[in-house]
């Protein structure tokens, strides 16, 4: 991982970066000082003072192994002991850090926070790590400076040391999880999820208008209503024209954003930036802006220009929010999503309204748990193709937009575990249990992630199984995709098609599909297709290789005659 990458992970992809502790350089400029200069970033936004801080992305704590009585660093191989005992009790822990940073004394523990919270709540949680793991006592400021991961300890430039990071843990813990767990520490859940709402109240001035259907609102808000007029009056936007601003959404020091219309008339919003890339239209902007549903986002709209709707918004289910998203909007904010599930998008949409009628539990927006068999699925469509819908499913299980309930797992509830044992009887046969989570921006921004390396990685959903997932992404993944199977043992790497892939690479430089399929026949061997294309993932990555459509300048540069361009796997270039 590297340092931009943790950043982005850490939800600051542009932190405020420091050399010494003093001169203030970009994230860009890290490179040119590294082994030159120790250098620090500041986890949280605002500035350098705590008093500046305005949003929290992180509690931290510093274990360091201190020095000897003569104020000398301690020899390495105490300082490995040390570091060998706070991973340990780190591993023991029951809340996992995000991140682990190796230092030369020591290490730096990172947990990341989802929410928005106050300072008072912060310092809280802040100071019940430090007490746990007896870190260092200085460092629990909000403000608080901490090395650059993948830079180097300068402080002894004679001896140098290279700081990386050596646990990371995609796990996603909310505030209450810490208040709950460091319980001994006292620390009070809040009733109620704290929020820093940047709009003003405002008494609308606008003469009432009145609609009968979300198309006609959602029409008016994104084609008719001006984006930049409305985030100038409600949002404070420091702006003159909609052409070139700084974004609203991050620390932007250029004029990153602008706001454009589509060929069917739609405003959008859009950073340039590659800290960001926002796209979305005005209901999106509000969304996360608010962070809120995007219910909650259309009620604030309609409430701040005097709109009414005859259909009750407020009692809109967030199922029919995330089919609306999927109707209206990911085909122009995640673009790569969009490429992936287009084609199965029924399949999508089935879901969402099989789920309103199956709704097992719910008690919130982000805990919806219902049953469907495949079957049941394929028949709503109006298909009897249960293999095929199948694979759409796992699919968007892969990509995160729903979620496959593990029954064995001990997170799950027992109120689930008993509703599906009556729904099962005594069939012997797995019962697929899902939960679909609420489709706003960052959550796409996700699915949209793991949309890119599906293209990546080349998995087909025509081969969509265990193996093919476990192959490109890993087990833990595949158990996740598939949990009625997990644990499946997973073929080795089959041994004469990989010697068939590494002999045409070394005489060609490349090979095609057509090419292994040829070498297999003039080797006098049956070439299975399905155990290539399952495979193929994992072996591109173990030869760091890549599939690219062939072009003019690569027919040339691999020599390759034959008419058409057809799709070749290459090394990568490093």
């Amino acid at each position: 991982m590297t340092y931009q990458e943790f950043f982005k992970l850490l939800g600051n992809p542009d932190p405020i970066c420091l050399i010494d502790n003093k001169l203030k350089i970009s994230v860009n400029e890290i490179n040119k000082y590294n082994k030159k200069y120790d250098i620090y970033f500041i986890p949280n936004i605002g500035g350098t003072k705590s008093k500046d801080i305005t949003d929290f992305k992180a509690f931290f704590v510093d274990l360091d192994c201190g020095r000897d009585e003569n104020n000398n660093y301690h020899s390495l191989n105490k300082v490995r002991r040390f570091k060998e005992s706070c991973l340990a009790k780190i591993d023991n822990f029951e809340i996992k850090p995000n991140v682990v940073i190796e230092t030369r004394n020591g290490l730096h523990a990172y947990w990341f926070i989802m929410e928005k919270i106050d300072y008072e709540l912060w310092a809280k949680i802040e100071n019940a790590f430090v007490e746990h793991f007896n870190s260092d006592k200085k460092v629990k400021s909000p403000a608080n400076q901490m090395r650059v991961p993948n830079t180097f300890w300068m402080k002894d430039k004679d001896n140098p040391f290279f700081c990386k990071i050596v646990r990371i843990n995609d796990v996603k813990n909310y505030i209450a999880s810490y208040c709950t767990m460091l319980k001994n520490e006292k620390i009070e859940i809040p009733a109620s999820k704290p929020k820093i709402s940047i709009t003003p109240k405002y008494k609308s001035q606008y003469k009432r208008k009145m609609f009968k259907s979300y198309k006609e609102v959602f029409d008016f808000i994104t084609k008719s209503v001006s984006m930049f007029d409305y985030l100038k009056k409600y949002y404070n936007l420091d702006a003159v024209s909609e052409k070139s601003f700084r974004c609203i959404f991050h620390n932007d020091k250029k004029a990153s954003a602008d706001i454009f219309k589509t060929d069917s008339g739609i405003e959008l919003y859009y950073c340039h930036s590659a800290n960001c890339g926002f796209t979305g239209n005005l209901i999106q902007v509000v969304a996360k802006l608010e962070d809120c549903s995007r219910s909650k986002a259309i009620n604030k709209i309609c409430e701040n220009l005097n709109v009414k709707y005859e259909e009750n918004i407020e009692t809109m289910k967030f199922l029919l929010d995330n089919i609306k998203t999927i109707d209206d909007d990911i085909q122009y904010s995640h673009k790569d999503l969009y490429g992936v599930i287009y084609r199965y998008l029924p399949t999508l949409r089935a879901l969402h309204f099989i789920a309103l009628k199956n709704i097992i539990y719910a008690d919130n927006e982000k805990d919806l748990i219902f049953s469907a068999s495949t079957n049941y699925v394929a028949k709503t469509l109006g298909k009897n193709d249960k293999k095929n819908t199948g694979a759409d499913i796992s699919l968007f299980c892969l990509l995160k937009l729903i979620d496959k309930i593990d029954l064995d797992n001990d997170t799950v509830s027992e109120c689930y575990k008993q509703y599906i044992k009556r729904f099962q009887g005594d069939r012997d046969k797995y019962v697929n249990v899902y939960s679909i989570p609420q489709y706003n921006y960052d959550k796409l921004s996700e699915c949209n992630e793991m949309a890119k390396q599906v293209k990546e990685k080349n998995l087909r959903k025509k081969h969509f199984t265990y193996e093919s997932v476990a192959n490109a992404f890993g087990a833990d993944t595949a158990d996740r995709v598939f949990p009625q199977v997990k644990g499946k043992r997973v073929r080795d790497i089959d041994e004469y098609l990989l010697y068939a892939i590494e002999t045409l690479l070394e005489k060609y430089g490349y090979f095609t599909e057509n090419s292994v399929r040829e070498f297999y026949r003039e080797n006098d061997k049956y070439f299975k297709e399905n155990t290539f294309i399952k495979q193929i993932p994992a072996i591109m990555q173990d030869l760091d290789l890549k599939k690219v459509k062939a072009s003019k300048l690569l027919k040339e540069k691999y020599n390759i005659l034959s008419s058409g361009y057809p799709y070749l796997y290459i090394k990568k270039v490093i």
